[in-house]
């Protein structure tokens, strides 16, 4: 009778080898689509950051764009002004062109002469 009981006993051994076999790849399957599940995840957050700093960066750079823009345009007119000013004060010095003239003229016969 030990014998007969021990196909049996394989018998038993043989199923139970398969069911954890496919226990085991049950198992590995989950674990693997998990692991997809968690890497998708993961690529949409680092997407979504990306685009959050993209939108914000040119944010940013049309901050700093329209900060120089008023920067230059505060310089400029700083400049047309003290231009003008200076403008001004050569049209109030400036001598008529028939003074130059003569005054010329008399510079130039008294080194003639």
């Amino acid at each position: 009778m030990t014998q007969s009981s021990k196909p049996s006993n394989n018998g038993d051994i043989i199923g139970e080898l398969k069911q954890a076999e496919e226990r085991a790849a049950r198992e590995v399957a989950q674990a693997s689509a998990a692991k997809d599940a968690r890497i998708r995840k993961a690529q949409e957050q680092a997407g979504a950051i990306r685009e959050k700093a993209a939108a914000e960066a040119g944010e940013l750079k049309g901050k700093l764009i329209a900060a120089e823009r008023a920067s230059i345009a505060a310089e400029e007119s700083k400049l047309l002004a003290a231009s003008g000013k200076e403008a001004d004060a050569v049209r109030r010095r400036r001598v008529g062109d028939g003074v130059v003239s003569s005054c010329f003229a008399t510079l130039m016969g008294e080194l003639d002469a």
